[in-house]
């Protein structure tokens, strides 16, 4: 058995403080970095003022294959759609849904908004 003075000089006493603190701080960075993203993001309803619907890929509607395409759409305060990202969906259905989306109107706000968007194919055809 180890006495105290030994285990405090021992190197692996050293190397576990060492883990300790580098975790610490990787828990902290974490949490600040979720706290920072979260505090960018606005979650609201934002009304929609023009929707164009998407093109149905024709292969896809001919063999009955649609789903539901999730986006994340960044909407600037006069209402216009600044950036649009795939969360989700058929990769050719995504392209549909996305060239869509960027032409729709919302109303205007004080603040850049960031929203999620559903686009379902299966009851566009």
């Amino acid at each position: 058995m180890l006495s105290i003075p030994a285990l405090y000089s021992s190197r692996s006493w050293g190397n576990t403080i060492i883990r300790m603190v580098w975790l610490s701080l990787l828990i902290i960075v974490i949490g600040n970095s979720a706290a920072l993203l979260r505090s960018q993001t606005t979650v609201t309803q934002r009304k929609v003022i023009q929707r164009v619907q998407p093109k149905y890929p024709e292969d896809l509607r001919i063999r009955g294959i649609g789903g539901v395409v999730r986006l994340s759409v960044e909407i600037a305060p006069n209402g216009t759609v600044r950036n649009v990202s795939p969360l989700g969906g058929n990769p050719i259905l995504v392209a549909a849904a996305v060239d869509a989306v960027k032409q729709w109107k919302y109303a205007t706000a004080e603040t850049t908004d960031t929203i999620e968007v559903k686009v379902d194919f299966q009851q566009l055809h």
